[in-house]
């Protein structure tokens, strides 16, 4: 995304990353809704898909832009590689490495202790190994 700056006639500052988010959100339909923390006693802002009456809420505006475009279908990133577009930076990041390394086995680097298996996002690797501690420890039933 290129940067971009606020001009008025006193003042000539870049505009945060929210900032700048808020301005692309204003073409999608959420909300701001303020909400208070009952422990701390602090209030925040949510951001509340109203598509469709979705109402899934958000606590970063980034997380907002991705949520709506999604609805919209609205991919703004695309693969380098072959053209193919992704409405989250990371998904087309990751789709990428499939061009880069395009055999599967290669590209599981992260290798399960327990089972052997081998995993090409250490997130997979994590949700597997959890999986096995919780069935070792008899809380988890499939």
């Amino acid at each position: 995304m290129s940067q971009m700056s606020l001009m008025t006639q006193n003042e000539s500052r870049q505009l945060s990353k929210s900032e700048v988010n808020l301005i692309f959100l204003k073409n999608y339909e959420y909300e701001a809704v303020e909400k208070n923390n009952a422990s701390t006693g602090h209030s925040y802002t949510v951001f509340r898909c109203t598509f469709n009456n979705c109402n899934k809420e958000m606590e970063t505006t980034w997380n907002m832009l991705d949520h709506a475009r999604m609805h919209k279908g609205v991919k703004p990133y695309s693969c380098m590689y072959c053209s193919k577009t992704f409405t989250q930076k990371g998904n087309m990041r990751k789709h990428a490495k499939l061009h880069q390394t395009p055999h599967v086995d290669a590209r599981r680097k992260f290798k399960c202790e327990f089972c052997g298996g081998g995993f090409t996002e250490k997130y997979n690797l994590m949700v597997r190994v959890s999986f096995i501690v919780l069935n070792k420890l008899g809380l988890f039933v499939n």
